[in-house]
């Protein structure tokens, strides 16, 4: 193993809608049920969607959400959004736009840093993950130009800064790269599809040294007690979401309620797209009950060992 493991140490994940989603983490909670059960490690999901690595300390969310599960290990995956993908339209292509698009990989790396220092300074040891690329071989024929210029920047800073603090790199960009050409593996250009998914699994899994090799088309069927532990933390992750990046935590000074944010939300929904209008009603649902869904979470995390 690559990393040093304790009993029930706990291995958390920071990063944007990539991360958020859980699908990739779960596979990788699943192998080390089948293979390193008795280490008992708790895996702990700390993605947004639409979040960004230089907005992650922003308003103590990294409090609130990570630092709240003391990990022994951080796993942090940004750049899909950082990149500022409509700064890569050449039809609205202006000076300003340029000056922006330049100056985002050292943003980037300021924010890597930011984490980095953040994350030694309580203990925790980071991993850094290249983001993954932006497909521009595959179906569908829209391509949003020529993003992945910025993103394989982006890969290159990660991997600078990987190096320059010793830490451990998980190269997801060359993995996908390598397979990309063979069968699509973003559903939407940017996000993994299942395959893309399970190839991340197996990215990590080889990094960290709890596989010797990639094994692309080995398809992971997750158990009954990783599943139910994954829709508990799906519903927490639409909370925190809404919470955290819709209803304004972090542009509004003052602090509303969840009774607050209710009422708001009522007002908003039908505004709103189908999939957003989904998780906003989630949020109405379950928001009342954060506190034992976190418990919830906790106890399912260790059930799974028993």
């Amino acid at each position: 193993m690559n990393i040093k493991l304790g009993k029930r140490d706990r291995i958390c994940f920071l990063g944007d809608s990539i991360t958020a989603h859980g699908i990739w983490e779960a596979e990788v909670i699943e192998y080390f049920l089948q293979n390193y059960k008795s280490k008992k490690t708790e895996f702990f999901n700390c993605g947004i969607s639409g979040s960004q690595g230089r907005y992650a300390e922003l308003k103590n969310r990294l409090y609130c959400d990570f630092l709240n599960y003391f990990p022994r290990y951080a796993v942090i995956l940004f750049g899909a959004n950082d990149v500022g993908r409509y700064l890569y339209d050449p039809d609205r292509e202006n000076p300003d736009w340029i000056a922006q698009r330049e100056s985002r990989p050292e943003e980037y790396r300021a924010a890597l840093e930011s984490l980095v220092k953040l994350c030694k300074r309580r203990g925790i040891t980071p991993i850094i993950c290249t983001p993954t690329p932006y497909d521009e071989y595959n179906d569908p024929p829209v391509r949003q130009w020529n993003i992945d210029e910025g993103l394989k920047r982006f890969a290159d800073v990660a991997a600078d800064t990987a190096k320059k603090h010793g830490l451990l790199l998980v190269d997801m960009r060359k993995t996908f790269l390598d397979h990309i050409k063979e069968r699509p593996v973003c559903g939407d250009r940017l996000h993994p599809n299942e395959y893309g998914y399970h190839l991340m699994a197996e990215t990590f899994l080889v990094a960290v040294g709890a596989k010797d090799r990639i094994e692309p088309d080995k398809k992971c069927v997750l158990s009954e007690k990783n599943r139910l532990r994954f829709e508990i933390e799906d519903i927490l992750r639409d909370i925190i979401f809404v919470d955290r990046d819709y209803m304004g935590w972090q542009y509004e000074e003052k602090s509303y309620s969840v009774q607050h944010r209710k009422a708001l939300l009522k007002k908003r929904i039908e505004k709103e797209t189908r999939d957003l209008s989904c998780v906003l009603q989630r949020y109405m649902k379950y928001a009342d009950v954060k506190d034992e869904l976190q418990g919830e979470l906790l106890k399912r995390t260790i059930g799974m060992y028993e």
